[in-house]
């Protein structure tokens, strides 16, 4: 039994140490004597394949058990890689935080079934200093183990038969626990001495292997009840999650039920992902830090949704640092899974003329996908060949099972989001109805063909410059530190979207890749920070040329532009265009070029005028207060065989509701609160309603953010006032209901008034055909 004692404690007693910490110091302690631990990379092996049998048959455990140890003497015949370390973070960083995480067990574990993802090391150093730090870091995970013994023993002999108990009590757990690290520290010193352990485990009855496997399962279960409820012990305050728009009242209680209904019905699948997670940095000692690091591993919904939360002004600033990090700071997968990707995409690649040559560890990880730096070999049609740099968007192995699972979880917690009276009473839209929705969009952003083709699509419809004149005294960081501010009189904003070399077919060949331009730049946040004029510019432009091509020019619309999606780059230094007289006179005239390239075109497409036409319609009455032209656009928007209401009986409600709403005057009913509740009687709107509905939203957060505008229509002013042909275009091209405002301003204008209105109109409309 010394066997269940060994890897019991040494899993437990690093992992279940970080609740007992928290329990034995307080917070300021904790981080005055905290020490980064890691699980010896023996044991981290062994606790993936008796994680991936929990639930499983007792002949699968056996099967686990028997693949762990095969796994195990592979590694401890492996030659040791030599690697030097200059100080205790460059040794923490070379033994255990520069291997390979992956975000599903599953392919983990298929991994080291076949040898990929082993990694074992020594590490020497000239620095007898540093020797005496490492060896004190090892004594201090032995102390710290042997600190919590007691407690965890007791925590694993729950549930145990009183033989078993008898028999782990009898076990010498602090000896087998020092054994245990001095392999970790040399491996090759102990290689023998692996090997005989190795070989006396492989030998034992399965009747054994089976009580260590329930043991580790025993131990699981618990993490897996503690991880159930981290959601809710995280969002125990909901004003933590309150924001400064009126709009999104009840925003805080949402966030609230959202994270502990998701962790609450996460499949065990899911559970398994993230305690996985834990197990490659198990030294995560209170519920944030745990909550942080597992997000990166959860369900892509939920992810999606606390993007948005995270871009709205008010919350808790550490709650929307660990939101908005999951734009640009996600788990990638491992190098090793995406060159699998690309082996088996090799012949169409090869198809197209291009080569891959080399591939970089991923650079950018959001939701959904990964991105790489990758070398090409580009075969030209005339036969010549070009090396060039490009950038791989990968969608991540394994995200369209992750996504259905998330499906399920988000009906599951939809029921107790809807069920909740405070966000009935403030009349917060209901979930359920929009899940699906949500998740087609994910799965737009996963069908890489499709967003390939917006990409095309958008480069054709953002690519624009704008030239701005202003006088902005000005420190810019051009590569180095000006002492003497200039003006800048011209400013040059340069929007593009990098170019498609390559996309994948997810039905012919079941990949998801694509290969485009690689672009550079820095978030616009950081240029806010640094020069908020310019910042503010470089919005401006983006907002107007989004909603132009949205609602007014082609109804393109990129339905994901926060603010990972595009970046600034100063394309030149300040120039000088002036006379030597006007040097001399300083009425120097300078300009700044900046590039803002716009990426992952995952969500959004073509908008239809028709569809269009009504999303402004529905605004345009919600504001002219028009009840009856709300009801026939709300209607006509609806999926008919989808709604679960009929005609007769959605008007009749109409009525009724609006009657009361009239009665009450503390009652305020904005065309996006009527949408609501037609959505709560069971009207199901279009994806189309739900990109254009989350595009525009998106856009209005950043137009509030840099003070353009804060309501869609601020936001069609802005725009038109940038460009007056854009209101020509609107009329040339139907967007103005013309009848909705006429029945509107029939009930407040008297009719030579009337006449007098169509006869401006009929003249805007001769001007603008002319």
């Amino acid at each position: 039994m010394k066997t269940l004692a060994l890897l019991l404690s040494s899993l437990f007693i690093i992992f279940n140490s970080n609740t007992l910490l928290a329990t034995e110091m307080d917070s300021s302690e904790a981080k005055s004597q905290k020490e980064q631990f890691f699980l010896p990379e023996t044991l981290r092996i062994f606790s993936k394949f008796m994680l991936d049998g929990v639930g499983k048959s007792d002949r699968e455990q056996i099967r686990n058990f028997n693949e762990a140890i095969d796994v195990l003497n592979r590694w401890n015949e492996m030659e040791a890689r030599s690697v030097s370390a200059t100080d205790m973070k460059d040794y923490l960083q070379q033994r255990y935080l520069d291997r390979e995480s992956y975000t599903n067990l599953n392919f983990e574990v298929e991994h080291l079934k076949r040898g990929i993802g082993l990694q074992k090391f020594r590490v020497h150093t000239q620095n007898p200093e540093l020797v005496g730090q490492i060896n004190k870091y090892h004594r201090s995970q032995i102390e710290f183990a042997r600190s919590q013994l007691e407690v965890l023993s007791k925590q694993l002999l729950e549930g145990h038969s009183t033989e078993a108990a008898q028999s782990l009590k009898e076990a010498h757990w602090e000896s087998l626990v020092e054994n245990f690290q001095e392999v970790e520290m040399n491996p090759e010193k102990y290689k023998l001495k692996m090997k005989t352990y190795l070989a006396v485990l492989r030998s034992l009855p399965d009747e054994q292997k089976l009580r260590i496997a329930d043991g580790f399962e025993t131990g699981f279960q618990k993490i897996d009840q503690e991880l159930r409820g981290i959601g809710a012990r995280v969002a125990s305050d909901k004003n933590k999650f309150k924001t400064k728009i009126d709009e999104v009242k009840g925003m805080g209680r949402f966030v609230q039920l959202l994270l502990d209904g998701v962790f609450k019905n996460l499949s065990l699948v899911g559970s398994k992902d993230m305690i996985s997670g834990m197990l490659d940095y198990p030294d995560q000692r209170d519920d944030f830090d745990r909550f942080r690091l597992v997000l990166g591993y959860g369900v892509p919904q939920l992810l999606k949704l606390l993007q948005l939360v995270a871009r709205m002004e008010g919350m808790d600033p550490k709650m929307r640092d660990i939101f908005s990090s999951l734009e640009s700071s996600g788990k990638a997968a491992p190098l090793s899974l995406v060159k699998e990707a690309l082996e088996e995409e090799r012949e169409r690649l090869s198809q197209k003329g291009i080569r891959v040559l080399h591939i970089e560890r991923a650079f950018h990880a959001g939701t959904i996908a990964q991105m790489h730096k990758v070398e090409l070999e580009i075969k030209e049609a005339d036969g010549s060949k070009r090396d060039i740099t490009a950038a791989l968007r990968l969608i991540k192995p394994g995200m369209m099972e992750k996504i259905e699972r998330g499906t399920q979880n988000m009906l599951l917690t939809a029921q107790l989001i809807d069920s909740d009276e405070y966000l009935r009473k403030v009349n917060w839209p209901r979930f359920a109805p929009s899940v699906q929705a949500m998740s087609n969009n994910i799965f737009d952003d996963a069908d890489t063909k499709g967003a390939s083709l917006r990409q095309i699509q958008g480069k054709q419809h953002y690519t624009h410059s704008v030239e701005v004149d202003l006088r902005l005294q000005h420190r810019f960081k051009l590569g180095k530190i000006q002492l003497f501010p200039k003006e800048i009189n011209k400013l040059h904003i340069h929007y593009m979207v990098p170019s498609i070399y390559y996309y994948s077919e997810p039905d012919i060949t079941g990949q998801r890749l694509m290969i485009m331009e690689i672009v550079k730049g820095s978030k616009l946040e950081d240029l806010r920070i640094q020069e908020p004029k310019i910042a503010k510019q470089v919005a401006r432009g983006l907002v107007h040329k989004w909603v132009s091509e949205a609602f007014i020019s082609s109804g393109f619309i990129h339905a994901d532009l926060h603010f990972g999606n595009f970046m600034s780059e100063i394309l030149s230094n300040i120039k000088t265009k002036a006379s030597l007289l006007a040097r001399i006179s300083k009425t120097t005239e300078n300009e700044v070029h900046l590039q803002v390239p716009i990426i992952d075109f995952g969500m959004g497409g073509i908008i239809n005028k028709p569809f269009r036409k009504s999303f402004v319609s529905l605004v345009v009455a919600g504001k002219l207060n028009n009840p009856e032209a709300m009801k026939d656009i709300l209607w006509s928007l609806a999926i008919k065989e989808e709604t679960k209401i009929s005609k007769i009986d959605f008007d009749k409600a109409f009525d009724e509701k609006y009657k009361n709403v009239k009665k009450d005057s503390t009652i305020k009913m904005a065309s996006k609160d009527w949408v609501i509740w037609a959505i709560d009687k069971g009207l199901v709107l279009p994806s189309q309603f739900v990109s254009l509905s989350r595009g525009t939203g998106i856009m209005l957060l950043l137009a509030v953010r840099y003070e353009i505008a804060k309501k869609l229509s601020g936001m069609m002013k802005s725009a038109v006032k940038s460009s007056p042909a854009l209101a020509h275009e609107a009329v040339e091209n139907g967007l103005v209901d013309w009848k909705l405002i006429r029945s509107s301003l029939g009930k407040m204008i008297s009719r030579p008034a009337q006449k007098i209105y169509y006869s401006c109109r009929m003249a805007f409309r001769g001007s603008a055909k002319k």
